[in-house]
């Protein structure tokens, strides 16, 4: 019996270290191929070097910032599930990481996996604090340009946003554009009065204006 547990942990083990081990080949021949494009080189030489601090400095792995750092570079080179993989190491040290969560959503996004994308937003905004709404702008455009089958939820996301930060001016500008496209001429005023009321400009006296008419 222990003999054969023995060799069920070996297996495990091989197989871990040759997955690991294909990793990292993979991502090396990526950045091969990228190196050589002079729009991407820079990037590419932004991951090769957190990776040497990551190998040379093993205490760097425990460090949330390194790998979004490095999620984040390889975003910029198009390779969205790997930042994905990025991103997600750095969450498994701290699942409450919103600005984390909500680089996971746009590169969903990007893959356009958008229910995938609106969990990892509602992720966001679940641990975000009073002015951090990168995750609550995010979905509300992921509803209004590409999730439309749930174009409804976006005026609600920004509702409940405002319940932690109640003069935003890009909430309530997004909830009056949203209003005064569906036609909803009283709501669509409500919220550029409101708006109004912190930042009077020309130009949103004249949207005023219009819609009282």
């Amino acid at each position: 019996m222990k003999k054969i547990i023995l060799i069920i942990i070996l297996s495990i083990a091989l197989i871990t270290g040759g997955y690991f081990g294909y990793t990292i080949w993979q991502e090396e021949r990526i950045l091969n191929e990228y190196a050589h494009n002079k729009d991407k080189k820079e990037f590419v030489e932004y991951i090769r070097r957190d990776k040497k601090k990551l190998k040379e400095r093993l205490e760097y792995n425990d460090r949330i910032s390194y790998t979004l750092d490095t999620g984040l570079q390889w975003y910029v080179l198009g390779e969205y599930r790997r930042a994905i993989h990025w991103w997600s190491k750095g969450l498994a040290m701290n699942p409450k990481n919103q600005i984390g969560w909500y680089n996971v959503g746009n590169a969903y996004r990007r893959l356009t996996e958008y229910k995938k994308a609106e969990q990892a937003y509602l992720t966001s905004i679940e641990h975000a604090r009073s002015g951090e709404l990168e995750g609550c702008l995010a979905l509300g455009e992921l509803y209004r340009v590409d999730y439309i089958e749930k174009r409804d939820k976006e005026p609600v996301i920004y509702q409940t946003c405002l319940q932690k930060s109640p003069d935003n001016r890009d909430l309530i500008a997004r909830l009056g554009v949203y209003y005064r496209d569906a036609g909803e001429k009283s709501k669509a005023l409500q919220y550029f009065d409101q708006l109004y009321g912190l930042e009077p400009t020309i130009e949103l006296g004249e949207e005023i204006r219009k819609l009282q008419q």
